[in-house]
């Protein structure tokens, strides 16, 4: 059999190396609160199923009855339209798999779920699955390529003391990366919620250039911050791709 769910392994890959100060009765007692060796039987058994099949087949697993009432105030399956269904689930995985068989079933399996990314672990539950885990709060310093041009050029007219160093040349604040991505969707008049999932191996949380040393030997002063620089290149690429 294989053990598909390792809570090892999947510390390590939401801690990186600081997990192994976790210590191991306490990952043994998460083995034992999830039923890991128990759900690995089970994942085992139902690997040819996904999505609705597969949580259909949790319902029986979990020997649940279930009594369907208003089914038909579901909106129409082939009306052409999206719809978000928003459910508190108080008993937690049994409600929700409940929720997805039935949802499935009416729509033809071509629903999505928006979870912790933690669950797309489940084989069967990862084709039907929006993972959510991290909030978008990576910040970077990005800057125009009208502020570097004014970098270059001040940097041919600077003192002979500013030859032969390096700058850090950017606009000299931080934007949140969920806020660059509400911007961009404002900016194109599109309604697209973002997805969600971990971080980058080896990604950085923060980055803000620190371009003092430019203001100072260069007369570095950048004009454009982001906004501006976002505005200013999307309306180049629109009318680049409008000839």
């Amino acid at each position: 059999m294989e053990r598909t769910i390792d809570i090892q392994k999947i510390l390590y890959s939401k801690m990186g190396s600081k997990a192994r100060f976790v210590p191991r009765f306490v990952i043994n007692w998460f083995r034992n609160i999830i039923h890991e060796d128990e759900v690995n039987q089970f994942l085992w058994e139902n690997r040819d199923k996904t999505g609705t099949e597969w949580l259909t087949e949790c319902v029986h697993y979990l020997r649940m009855t279930l009594e369907i009432e208003g089914l038909e105030n579901l909106p129409d399956k082939n009306d052409g339209k999206l719809y978000t269904f928003v459910s508190n689930h108080p008993l937690g995985g049994q409600d929700g798999v409940a929720l997805g068989s039935i949802i499935g079933k009416h729509y033809d399996g071509k629903f999505r779920y928006l979870l912790n990314d933690l669950l797309l672990n489940l084989p069967g539950l990862e084709p039907v699955s929006i993972g959510i885990n991290k909030t978008g709060k990576q910040s970077r310093d990005f800057t125009y390529i009208e502020n570097v041009i004014e970098a270059n050029l001040k940097a041919c007219l600077a003192s002979h003391e500013a030859a032969g160093q390096a700058y850090n040349i950017a606009y000299g604040g931080r934007e949140y990366l969920i806020d660059i991505y509400y911007a961009l969707t404002k900016a194109l008049r599109v309604d697209i919620e973002p997805k969600y999932g971990p971080d980058r191996a080896g990604d950085i949380k923060h980055s803000n250039a620190d371009i003092s040393k430019a203001k100072k030997m260069l007369g570095y002063d950048p004009d454009y911050d982001f906004e501006r620089g976002l505005n200013e290149a999307i309306a180049w690429y629109r009318e680049y791709f409008s000839r």
